[in-house]
């Protein structure tokens, strides 16, 4: 077992009846598991009815606040809220002025008067003359190294402790005058291997879903050892991560072994290389089309983050990152468990394909099938497109960019060329059908991957022709609505003026906004103006607020379109302004006219194409 060397040293270091006047280091780089081992120790040692002093030095950064950590370990009831007078009488006992020589050159190089604990307590408050001292996280310690090991020494020379001390060496090895003092202070040092097994029964229990995790096992150690980072708190981390993402999705999900080794695996390896620092969350985003350019990149060319990961993790199944690289950023990067979504894209993966599965989701995972099986599938689903079956946007994305992708490996008869022609009359006649009216919603990666699967060929002009295709009839499809929109718009504008802004503006208040689309083209000027005069004087200001606001974003061009709508709707204005001089409702349709629709004329005269 590893490290079972180390746990029979401590134990005969500590039962020794002879003070060896020497500390012990135990050494390993941060999340080794150098404080788990310890842990384990404790358990050892007080089983020889041996006691213990155990004190984390993370953030101390004075002597006295050691001495109130001795204290409080000691005495855990004095300590408490409520007994905190009793706790400074007794305290006081413990403390006692001396003078300590860190270098042995008979000069006092620390500071005087530093209160230590005094370990021999008075009896009535414990005999602790045989207790074991053991101080962790040296190195996270906010006291300058020497003058802690300094004063550390002076329970291991002068008062004859036994004391353990717990670090990351290469951290103290910074420090010039460290080698020194350790000649002096410690007779011992080992260094702590993690012992996996042992500690992942421990983190699977933490999980409380141990049986969940063990036919995983393997895979787990495995993927651990491949890391080479060796550092336990990571792999503890993720599995946390792991079981909050895995009890949230439904046992139809969960229950395929597949697919639960699969999405553990990447998650393990993310996890791992995030936290060392070798990738960001973000980097994950340009995976697929990294594993599938390294295939033919030169030996010569710098390799991608997902070559390198590909030669460290075998058996990483990186060109199916199961998910989109948006749902993995959120997971990995903010916290994030979109459930709803997670578990439709699990659904579209080959672990899940059922009879309900749609045939081109089938087809997007060919390499499951035999020969006859993508034959069949391939002219289902060809038929199917030129049937116009397949209305949404990303499906004729998948499909174009998969039949393209087959054309292009000689599986599929149809050319390239043929393929692309074909798309663009399939959406030509969708949009004559009234599809594409609705706003499409470009994201970031619009042209990546869609439904968790990333699209075919889509590095191709021709691929990319579709997507730009599709944009531009949607858009035009879109376009054609905004007199329909406008016409549902305008009835809201003498009912709720302050609401009928907001939707014209980029705001958070509403679900329903055209603040970045040119929706006033759609209502005739001459309409607008004439529901504008059914608006209360009172509300004049927030009926007209857009104005001052939805043209301020000069980098929004399509709404340079509405500039001849805002010079005509002045014109109507000002006539009104004149025809009402000397009213009311004339001076603050004035005060519209001066404070937020030149404001807007300005605006757009400014705007930068």
């Amino acid at each position: 077992m590893p490290n079972s060397h180390i746990h029979d040293f401590i134990l005969d270091y500590c039962l020794s009846e002879a003070p060896p006047n020497y500390a012990i280091l135990l050494k390993g780089p941060w999340g080794v598991g150098k404080t788990w081992f310890i842990k384990k120790a404790i358990q050892n040692i007080n089983n020889k009815n041996v006691k213990e002093l155990y004190i984390s030095l993370y953030g101390i950064n004075s002597f006295s606040a050691i001495e109130y950590e001795f204290y409080r370990t000691l005495h855990p009831i004095l300590s408490s809220k409520g007994m905190d007078l009793a706790g400074k009488i007794i305290r006081g006992t413990l403390k006692a002025t001396l003078k300590i020589d860190i270098n042995s050159d008979g000069k006092d190089d620390a500071s005087t008067n530093i209160s230590i604990p005094d370990i021999n307590l008075p009896e009535y408050l414990k005999n602790t003359s045989d207790l074991v001292l053991i101080f962790d996280d040296i190195e996270r310690c906010s006291i300058a190294t020497s003058d802690l090991l300094g004063y550390i020494n002076h329970f291991v020379e002068h008062q004859n402790y036994k004391v353990i001390l717990v670090a990351n060496e290469a951290e103290l090895e910074k420090n010039e005058k460290y080698r020194i003092i350790k000649e002096k202070l410690i007779g011992k040092t080992f260094e702590i291997t993690p012992e996996l097994d042992l500690v992942l029964d421990k983190f699977t229990s933490d999980t409380r879903t141990e049986k969940f995790y063990n036919p995983h096992l393997d895979l787990i150690k495995q993927t651990y050892s491949q890391s080479k980072y060796g550092n336990l708190r990571h792999l503890r981390q993720a599995l946390l991560d792991f079981t909050r993402l895995e009890q949230k999705l439904p046992h139809e999900v969960t229950d395929s072994q597949e697919l639960v080794a699969h999405l553990l695996q990447l998650l393990l390896i993310f996890t791992f290389e995030i936290r060392h620092g070798e990738i960001s969350a973000k980097d994950i985003s340009s995976f697929k089309f990294g594993w599938l350019s390294q295939i033919s990149s030169s030996v010569t060319e710098e390799k991608t983050a997902i070559a390198k990961l590909t030669e460290k993790y075998p058996r990483i199944k990186n060109q199916e990152l199961l998910l989109d690289a948006d749902l993995w950023i959120e997971i990995l990067d903010k916290g994030i468990i979109n459930d709803t979504l997670i578990t439709k894209q699990l659904k579209n993966t080959k672990y899940l394909i059922s009879k309900k599965t749609p045939n081109w989701i089938k087809l997007w995972n060919f390499r499951t099938h035999t020969n006859e099986t993508f034959k069949e599938l391939t002219n289902e689903v060809w038929t199917h497109f030129r049937e116009l079956k397949f209305l949404d946007p990303q499906e004729i994305k998948h499909i174009s960019g998969m039949m393209m992708f087959f054309s292009s490996k000689k599986i599929f008869e149809k050319s390239i060329q043929e393929i692309l022609i074909e798309t663009k009359i399939c959406i030509d006649r969708i949009r004559e059908a009234g599809h594409f009216n609705e706003r499409q919603k470009l994201g970031f990666r619009e042209n990546e991957s869609a439904f968790g699967m990333a699209f075919f060929f889509k590095e191709s002009e021709e691929f990319l022709e579709v997507c730009d295709y599709i944009q531009k009839i949607s858009q035009e499809a879109y376009i054609s609505t905004f007199s329909t929109i406008g016409g549902k718009l305008i009835k809201r504008l003498p009912v709720e003026p302050f609401m009928f802004s907001e939707a014209l503006c980029n705001t958070e208040k509403t679900n329903e906004t055209y603040y970045d689309v040119p929706i006033l083209t759609g209502i005739p000027p001459e309409t607008f103006v004439a529901s504008l005069l059914e608006v209360h004087t009172d509300d004049l200001y927030d009926a007209c607020r857009f104005f001052r606001e939805r043209y301020k974003a000069r980098y929004n061009t399509a709404l340079i379109q509405e500039k001849e709508w805002v010079s005509r709707v002045k014109e109507i204005i000002e006539y009104e302004v004149n025809s009402r001089a000397g009213t009311l409702y004339g001076y603050c349709l004035n005060e519209i006219l001066e404070f937020s629709i030149n404001e807007a004329v300005s605006d757009l005269e400014n705007f930068k194409i």
